[in-house]
């Protein structure tokens, strides 16, 4: 059966901004998607995500980009639609910073209804993918809406993301944009408001910005939450857990919502999800950038992240939010703390690795746990202090996680395998390594620690 049309569907139009013959601000279907992986170790990932794009949106629909250099977007051509694919290529020199805007609009200075834009800076941001398209699309076709994002989620490695209502914002009027995004999103709470690149800062790989009609929670985070049963057994059964190859998306509802002073309640959904995620959320408020408005910016800052919770005063959501960030970081310093201890038995290779390891598996993130722990174990192999039967469950943990580990870890882990006389595991940790990242080939090929697979015809294979 067809979902029924929201009522509000009249009110779309005072969502927008347009000044002087300007769209400031433009209602879309977003999808944002925010992880902690560099684009340079998942390049399939981010050029994948704008073939998905594109398939949708014809090229001729972009008329304007940005890089991280432009002071003023300038008209998309032929080149600028292969940036990305030229950044990315094998061997390509390391950008500290990348930016890439592709976007709709009659003037340069338009918020747009199509975007492709991707983000990727410092190493404590971030690195964000954006889409927008019309909110017609959202309206007439959440179904085929809903399976992009699903398909986004099998193939990017998402740490959060949010899909649904989005405003975009004009970067050449931020003052008065933010404040009408602002002002609607807080009328409408089902609306997000896309800020590039303040939108970095805030999630981290740690943090969620907030909620939409989809939500996506990558793997580090669900486990936090007790993994899928646990994140099941919160949340009421109307909202639907999707399971993807980075995590779940979770479904609020058979259609995106905008909410507002006459369809507060139908909302209700996107307030459980909220309240199951208030933590994380509450990390990223913390940490974001303020929006550009006139006056008490940080209060309302404050009040925008926290516009899906409770109806207690501001001054308590605060204080609920704080408290839940003070316990968040103290779980990160513990994290770090044991992280760093790690490092440097790992440094030392002191036979007490393990034993360190094992105390910190329930607290550290396991693919962290792992980038330290391998390239030592096999040392310690390799020279006995450690028995073949000890790397077992470090190698069972690697399988587990091995859609999130970098494709150094994955070599790390075939050496390891390769110590523990496992060369069936240690090919397909190299066949992991190889498919994600084609500097890994080369890395095997001079890496003494697969000694064991010279002779082996499927290695050979593999550095063809």
């Amino acid at each position: 059966m067809k979902p029924e049309e929201p009522t509000d569907r009249s009110g779309f139009d005072d969502l927008d901004l347009t000044r002087d013959g300007l769209k400031l601000v433009a209602l879309t279907f977003g999808i944002n998607l925010y992880t902690g992986v560099s684009f340079y170790d998942c390049p399939e990932a981010v050029l994948g995500c704008l073939d998905l794009f594109l398939h949708r949106c014809p090229p001729e629909n972009l008329r304007f980009t940005a890089t991280e250099n432009s002071r003023v977007h300038k008209p998309v051509t032929e080149r600028t639609l292969g940036l990305l694919n030229t950044w990315l290529k094998p061997g390509a020199r390391r950008k500290a910073c990348m930016a890439l805007e592709l976007k709709s609009g009659d003037r340069y200075q338009d918020a747009p209804q199509f975007k492709y834009e991707v983000w990727a800076g410092q190493s404590t941001q971030a690195n964000l993918v954006s889409l927008a398209f019309p909110p017609q699309w959202g309206l007439d076709d959440p179904d085929e809406m809903l399976t992009l994002v699903r398909r986004l989620g099998e193939i990017f490695p998402f740490t959060s993301g949010i899909a649904g209502w989005s405003l975009e914002c004009s970067r050449y009027a931020e003052e008065d944009s933010q404040t009408h995004a602002w002002n609607a999103s807080m009328r409408h709470p089902g609306a997000d408001v896309v800020r590039i690149p303040a939108d970095a800062r805030a999630p981290g790989s740690d943090a969620i910005k907030g909620v939409g009609w989809l939500t996506l929670v990558g793997a580090d985070l669900l486990a936090d939450l007790g993994g899928l049963p646990g994140l099941r057994a919160r949340l009421p059964g109307v909202i639907e857990l999707i399971e993807c190859r980075h995590g779940v998306i979770i479904k609020a509802g058979p259609r995106p919502l905008l909410g507002g002073p006459h369809h507060d309640g139908e909302l209700s959904p996107y307030r459980q999800v909220y309240q199951v995620l208030a933590p994380w959320i509450a990390v990223a408020a913390e940490r974001s950038v303020s929006f550009d408005l006139v006056h008490r910016y940080v209060e309302r800052t404050e009040d925008w992240f926290t516009r899906l919770g409770h109806t207690g005063s501001v001054p308590d959501r605060v204080d609920g939010w704080r408290a839940a960030h003070a316990e968040a970081q103290a779980r990160a310093q513990r994290s770090f703390e044991l992280t760093q201890r790690l490092g440097r038995l790992a440094g030392a290779l002191d036979p007490r690795l393990l034993d360190a390891a094992a105390q910190a598996r329930a607290e550290v993130d396991a693919a962290g746990l792992l980038w330290h722990l391998l390239p030592a174990l096999a040392e310690l192999l390799v020279t006995g202090v450690v028995r073949k039967d000890q790397a077992t469950e470090w190698l069972d943990l690697a399988e587990e996680h091995v859609t999130r580990l970098q494709s150094q870890t994955l070599g790390d882990a075939a050496a390891v395998a390769c110590a523990a006389g496992d060369p069936d595991r240690a090919i397909a940790f190299l066949r992991r390594a190889v498919c994600h990242d084609r500097t890994a080939k080369r890395r095997a090929k001079t890496d003494k620690r697969l000694r064991l697979l010279r002779s082996d015809e499927r290695f050979q294979a593999l550095l063809l």
